[in-house]
C-alpha cells in the first residue's frame, strides 16, 4: 500500500524534544552559512527550528473480527470456533479441508518424522533461531527487519508485545501496514520497540524474497506451532502423526519443498497469493531431508530460502490439511488434529498432506516501501532534525561509496559519489514525513 502524503505525516509541536537538542547543534555546526541560508529558504522546512514532530502514543488500528462460538457459513468457506476459550477456524476449500492455525493455547513446535528430526545444536546452515518469534500465545513471527516484524492476519490477535530471544518488544500498528496493498491480504506487518521506547535494531532478521521463482526451491519451516504426538498406524503400518498439544515454548525448524504457487487463494475474508508444499513420507516424491509439515500455532511462521550467503523469506505458513474422524468428513464436530503422509485405510498409498503459506514475493514491493521511509537515516521511520544532524556529518564527502553505504545512506540522489545540495534537497522534500505510532 502506498498511502497518501497526508497518512504518512504526524502533528507537528513548537517544542523540541531534549533529545533532539544535540543533534541540531551538532548538524548547525557543521553547516556554512550559505548552505543555512538555502536550507531555510527551502518551502518544505519553513520556520524549521519550531517544527520538530514528538512520538506521539501507540495508534491502535481497528479490525473487524468475530470471537464468538458457532459458526459462520458462506459460498465457499465454513468455520466454527471448536472450544469457548481458545479458537478455532477451519476452512473448506478447493473440495478439501484445510484448518488455520487459529487456536489460543500455548505453543509447540513444527511437526517431523521420527527418522528425520534435525540436532538443532548441531545445524548451523539454518536461519538463527532468533529470527522468528511467539505473536500472543496462538501463532508465530517473522523478524523482517532491524525494527519490523511479520506475520498472518487470520490469528485476529493483536498483542501489546512480542517475545523475540528472551525478550519482550512493544506492538505497534496502523491500518497502512495490513493486508498488502491490496488490503485483503492475510499478511500484516508490526513495528516494535523497546519497552524503553527505543529502536529494538534486532541483528537477526530475513528480508522478502524478491524472486519468482520459489517452485522447486527447497525451503526451512519455522515456528512455534504443535509437534509431534502419537504415531498413527492401521495394520501395523504408520501413515501419520497426532498434532501434540502440549503446553510448551520450544521453537523448531524443519525442511520441506515448494512445488506449486496460486494466485488469488481465499480462506475465510481473505485472499492471497501462496506457495504450496506436501508432507512427504521420508526418502518418497520430493522428500527432503529434514521433511516437515506446519501445524497449530504456526500461522505466520517462515518459510526461509538462501540468498547470498544469508536467508530471504519466502512465505508465512497459513493452512494444512484437515482430517476427520471415520464416516464425518467435513463435519466439524469430529476434527482431528494430525498429519498423514500416507492414506488411513491403506497406508501402502502415499497420500501426502497439503501445507501453504503466502507468498512474500508477491508483497515485497510493499512491505520494502513500508519499512524504509525515504529520507531518514536514523531508522526512527520518522525525516527531522536527527535526520539532518546524520547528513550534515557527511556534508561535501566526496568519497561516498558502496563499501561505505554511500556516506550512512546520506548520499540520496545523484549525482552520487558526494553529498551535496541534492541531497539536501531531496531530505527536504520529505522533511517530518514518516511513520507515526
Amino acid at each position: 500500500m502506498n498511502p497518501a502524503a497526508d497518512q504518512r505525516r504526524r502533528p507537528l509541536c513548537a517544542p523540541i524534544e531534549p533529545r533532539y537538542r544535540n543533534h541540531i547543534q551538532n548538524g548547525l555546526r557543521a553547516l556554512r552559512a550559505p548552505f543555512f541560508s538555502f536550507f531555510l529558504n527551502l518551502a518544505p522546512v519553513a520556520n524549521i527550528m519550531a517544527l520538530v514532530g514528538l512520538s506521539g502514543p501507540p495508534q491502535i488500528c481497528l479490525f473487524t473480527s468475530r470471537r464468538r462460538d458457532g459458526a459462520q457459513l458462506s459460498a465457499e468457506v465454513c468455520f466454527k470456533y471448536m472450544k469457548s476459550g481458545p479458537q478455532e477456524k477451519l476452512v473448506v476449500w478447493r473440495y478439501f479441508a484445510v484448518v488455520l492455525f487459529c487456536s489460543s493455547a500455548p505453543v509447540y513446535a513444527i511437526i517431523w518424522h521420527p527418522a528425520g528430526e534435525p540436532d538443532l545444536g548441531a545445524w548451523t546452515d539454518r536461519p538463527d533461531s532468533n529470527i522468528l518469534g511467539r505473536w500472543s500465545s496462538n501463532a508465530t513471527c517473522v523478524v523482517v527487519a532491524p525494527n519490523w516484524i511479520i506475520t498472518t492476519r487470520h490469528q485476529s490477535t493483536f498483542p501489546s508485545t512480542v517475545r523475540i530471544g528472551g525478550a519482550s518488544y512493544v506492538c505497534h500498528y496502523r491500518a497502512e501496514w495490513t493486508g498488502g496493498p491490496g488490503g485483503n491480504a492475510d499478511i500484516q506487518l508490526v513495528r516494535l520497540t523497546t519497552t524503553d521506547g527505543e529502536n529494538p535494531e534486532l541483528v537477526h532478521y530475513a528480508g522478502p524474497y524478491t524472486g519468482t521463482d520459489e517452485v522447486t526451491q527447497q525451503v526451512i519451516l519455522g515456528g512455534y506451532g504443535d509437534g509431534r504426538g502419537a504415531i498413527l498406524q492401521t495394520g501395523g503400518l504408520t501413515y501419520g502423526y497426532e498434532w501434540d498439544n502440549s503446553t510448551n515454548t520450544t521453537l523448531r525448524f524443519g525442511t520441506n519443498r515448494i512445488e506449486g504457487a496460486e494466485d488469488d487463494s481465499t480462506s475465510g475474508s481473505l485472499t492471497s497469493n501462496i506457495i504450496i508444499a506436501d508432507f512427504d513420507g521420508l526418502n518418497e516424491g520430493q522428500s527432503t531431508v529434514y521433511e516437515s509439515t506446519a501445524a497449530d500455532h504456526d500461522s505466520g511462521g517462515g518459510w526461509f530460502v538462501p540468498d547470498a550467503g544469508g536467508w530471504k523469506l519466502a512465505g508465512l505458513s497459513r493452512a494444512v490439511d484437515v482430517h476427520y474422524e471415520p464416516g464425518h468428513y467435513g463435519d466439524p464436530g469430529y476434527i482431528l488434529y494430525e498429519a498423514w503422509f500416507r492414506n488411513r485405510e491403506n497406508p501402502l498409498i502415499k497420500q501426502p498432506d497439503y501445507l501453504d503459506a503466502v507468498r512474500v514475493s508477491s508483497y515485497a514491493d510493499w512491505i520494502l516501501e513500508t519499512i524504509n521511509v525515504e529520507g531518514d537515516l536514523t531508522g526512527d521511520d520518522w525525516v527531522d532534525f536527527a535526520d539532518f544532524a546524520a547528513l550534515a556529518g557527511y556534508w561535501r564527502s566526496d568519497q561516498c561509496t558502496e563499501q561505505n553505504n554511500w556516506c550512512g545512506g546520506a548520499d540520496f540522489a545523484p549525482p552520487y559519489g558526494a553529498v551535496d545540495y541534492s541531497d539536501l534537497a531531496y531530505l527536504a522534500q520529505r522533511w517530518l514525513t514518516g511513520w507515526e505510532y
